[in-house]
């Protein structure tokens, strides 16, 4: 994905969520985050090991990096920039 990528995702009351093609999209992502042997090398087996925790750490920056806005679709709908198609 590219920087600065940003998947609104809603969730309902027990945190599952309400827009599936945007959570398919994030799990892809993170299952490459995972894969990567820098940042989160196989010499752990075990997610658990206190080892693990630096590069959870690194994952975690990661994907933080891609830009997360919590507003709800609605608020977003309404300041849509000049120029762009509001289905976009």
């Amino acid at each position: 994905m590219p920087l600065g990528t940003q998947i609104h995702i809603e969730v309902n009351e027990n945190n599952i969520s309400r827009n599936i093609p945007e959570s398919i999209l994030l799990r892809s992502y993170l299952s490459i985050v995972v894969r990567d042997p820098i940042l989160a090398p196989i010499a752990f087996p075990d997610w658990r090991n206190k080892g693990m925790e630096p590069f959870k750490k690194k994952m975690l920056a990661e994907v933080e990096a891609k830009i997360y806005d919590s507003r709800r679709n609605e608020e977003i709908m309404e300041t849509v920039p000049v120029g762009v198609d509001q289905m976009q």
